[in-house]
């Protein structure tokens, strides 16, 4: 299925503790997913994104949905 509302993604994960949430470049990554994977910062990971509004800053952003690390 092909949408302009979910993209692939790859890169090196940045962690913002202390609230356990990550960013690949402008790609949320939500602390459930990072817990459920085990990762690192620094991890080179890759997967997919869907657009998502963010009602707290009231914008559109990228939440990933589906990650891997990248070997």
């Amino acid at each position: 299925l092909n949408s302009d509302a979910v993209k692939e993604f790859e890169g090196p994960l940045k962690l913002m503790p202390p609230n356990n949430f990550g960013f690949v470049e402008d790609i949320f990554i939500d602390p459930n997913l990072i817990e459920s994977n085990s990762l690192t910062d620094g991890k080179m990971l890759y997967g997919k994104a869907i657009l998502s509004f963010n009602t707290k800053k009231n914008v559109w952003c990228w939440k990933a949905f589906a990650v891997k690390i990248r070997n």
